[in-house]
Order: structure tokens, then sequence, then C-alpha cells
């Protein structure tokens, strides 16, 4: 990743995005 993951947290929508793929990967 070219951004650590604490920089993309303070941007909402890629927190957001992050979140909602966390979310998809602990369903499989």
């Amino acid at each position: 990743m070219l951004l650590d993951y604490d920089d993309l947290v303070r941007i909402p929508t890629v927190k957001y995005l992050i979140d909602e793929l966390n979310r998809d990967l602990t369903k499989l």
C-alpha cells in the first residue's frame, strides 16, 4: 500500500470502504 492505514482512516470515505471490505471478508 502507498499509504499507512492510519493515513487512510483520516479520510472518512476510505475508512468506510475499508470497513465494508473487512465486513465482506469476514463473511467468507
